[in-house]
């Protein structure tokens, strides 16, 4: 089994998150452990590299700058050569033995991949968040877990270390991540993998730790990486045009974006109001690659709270007002 960990400034968890590392196979020679750096100015290399006398196999990669998260899970793969690999991100953990119970589950199913539920600590305070998928330990179809469009459904749960994946995808071109994206790499990532996979199931158990909160997280940046969004889902996008069999999907595609660029327009609204102007902006073109019926359906059935936001403007919130359109998606800012 191979694990990619990427790492930037890490120093405070690195060391927790490896040793829960050291405890995952009855063979610990069978674990491969490639950690990428990417440009920490903290010594996380460093304390990794004093780690490796604990793993029958780790292999250091550090970055001089920064290149980004699916970049760096990009270079990791390209190194892995275990028959599974997973994912563990730096600042969370695994219980003992998780990995061994992946492993066995994938094996016994004989699927793809596998995702499992996990436990939040934020702050000490813990809690469970589970995939959204009641049939456990069952071969799935990976195209049943997208829609539909109006429920939480499994491609709502892109945590990418919480389960497990045949290495053979990889080879697929299956596993690897959008390159540069520094935030939303896991949401081109999940689509991917329930649009062209073969079969998945999902396995009970609570091995996987996520820490919340922590200052390095992404989710309490106000740049332009939060612009990422907009490129994920112009690849999400792309992936549901180019087969006719994937039209189905282009409500939940749809309906995801517009869900995420609120989420993002009410964190950057009154803090970066360039950034939110130019985040509609992106939104408008991306929507543009959907069609138009879709989109104006998806628009119409928007809570007046989030139409403002779309729209940029504060008093559009009477549920009467027509929030795009008639013909196609939301108008550019400089229409507004």
């Amino acid at each position: 089994m191979s694990v990619v960990v990427p790492a930037r400034d890490q120093a405070e968890h690195v060391e927790a998150a490896l040793t829960s590392l050291t405890r995952q196979l009855d063979d610990p020679r069978e674990l491969e452990v490639i950690v990428v750096d990417d440009g920490s100015v903290d010594g996380t290399g460093d304390i990794v590299e004093e780690m490796s006398g604990r793993f029958a196999r780790l292999e250091l990669v550090r970055n001089d700058t920064p290149t980004g998260v699916a970049n760096a899970r990009n270079t990791g793969l390209a190194l892995a050569r275990g028959r599974h690999v997973a994912f563990l991100d730096p600042d969370d953990w695994f219980a003992r033995g998780h990995l061994q119970h992946l492993s066995d589950a994938l094996e016994h199913l004989g699927v793809d991949f596998l995702r499992c539920d996990h436990v939040r600590d934020d702050h000490g305070a813990r809690s469970v968040h589970a995939v959204p998928e009641h049939r456990r330990d069952l071969v799935l179809d990976p195209r049943d877990g997208i829609g539909p469009a109006h429920l939480t459904t499994p491609v709502d749960y892109p945590f990418v270390p919480f389960g497990l994946y045949d290495g053979r995808l990889h080879d697929e071109g299956l596993l690897g991540f959008v390159a540069g994206l520094h935030t939303a790499e896991d949401r081109a990532w999940i689509w991917r993998m329930h649009l062209h996979a073969r079969t998945w199931a999902v396995v009970g158990g609570l091995g996987a730790f996520y820490r919340r909160g922590t200052p390095t997280s992404l989710t309490r940046v106000f740049d332009r990486r939060q612009l990422d969004v907009i490129h994920a889902y112009r690849e999400i996008f792309l992936l549901v045009r180019r087969e006719p069999a994937h039209e189905r999907h282009w409500a939940k595609a749809v309906r995801q974006l517009l869900a995420m660029a609120c989420h993002h327009l009410a964190r950057l609204a009154d803090v970066n109001p360039a950034l939110a102007a130019e985040l509609r902006d992106g939104v408008d073109v991306t929507l543009a690659i959907a069609p138009p019926e879709v989109v104006s359906a998806t628009l119409r059935d928007l809570a007046p709270r989030r139409r403002a936001l779309l729209l940029g403007d504060p008093t559009a919130t009477d549920a009467s007002r027509p929030p795009a359109r008639a013909d196609g998606p939301a108008p550019s800012r400089s229409s507004r």
